[in-house]
């Protein structure tokens, strides 16, 4: 069993959104398996912070995390910013992400039009504050346009009852979609600050990685599979079983 300095079981951060996505899941690295206590982060309540720094200091908040008492942290895709926040927050030495990205407005907006097709089954105008420097401007009031967008177009919908959807149900129907949008917005252009740690990156056969990475050392390990099964394949399991092994277990 991988155990810390203090002989315990090592810790492992887990920052992986929840919910159904063609991705596969961090869990599908079966790492509990080797000997690592796992805590997965992104529980609900997720937090209503807008950018990453903010959202990375509520889930310790809001978990009741001690900050000193992390090994390792690993995330996918959109988490990588939080990930990086939380290992400077925590003073934790050693990071693994996966397909790391930091969303683009491009990214956002491409998620909303696709909540908004799954809602109405149609492509639909984006609202005219739609755009990269209303979110600049002021975050938390462009999530709450998102929402009420998205609150317009579920309460219309034609089932459920002959006046529209049950407001209960739009809500929490809502309050999902806009949890990932939130999120999405909280990655959006961070500001990351430097950290001395190492910033593991394990990616996928097409994936471009964000660069420059602030970490004092970067490694990349790329995997020959695609995006959407990088989670399953045996190489990906075999490359972070290793670089947890020789960071937590044969480091210094």
């Amino acid at each position: 069993m991988p155990t810390n300095r203090t002989g315990s079981a090592s810790e492992l951060w887990v920052v992986d959104y929840p919910g159904h996505r063609r991705e596969g899941r961090i869990s599908d690295l079966r790492l509990g398996l080797e000997g690592y206590r796992e805590t997965a982060l992104l529980e609900s309540p997720l937090p209503t912070a807008t950018t990453a720094e903010e959202y990375a200091a509520s889930l310790l908040q809001r978990r009741h995390l001690l900050r000193s008492g992390v090994d390792a942290i690993i995330g996918h895709c959109a988490a990588a910013s939080i990930v990086h926040y939380l290992a400077v927050m925590t003073g934790c030495r050693f990071v693994v992400l996966l397909d790391a990205e930091l969303p683009t407005f491009d990214d956002l907006t491409r998620e909303f039009r696709q909540i908004l097709r799954t809602i109405t089954s149609e492509d639909r105008k984006l609202p005219e504050w739609c755009i990269p420097e209303s979110l600049r401007a002021d975050r938390q009031a462009f999530v709450a346009g998102l929402r009420e967008h998205l609150m317009q177009a579920l309460v219309a919908l034609p089932f459920a009852s002959e006046d529209g959807l049950d407001t209960d149900v739009a809500d929490t129907l809502g309050e999902a979609y806009v949890d990932w949008l939130r999120y999405l917005v909280a990655g959006y252009e961070a500001h990351l600050p430097a950290w001395q740690g190492c910033a593991a990156h394990v990616i996928s056969q097409e994936h471009a990685l964000p660069l420059p990475w602030p970490a004092s050392d970067v490694t990349v390990t790329r995997v020959p599979s695609g995006r959407y099964e990088l989670m399953g394949n045996p190489d990906t399991r075999v490359a972070v079983t290793r670089m947890l092994e020789g960071a937590l277990v044969g480091g210094p």
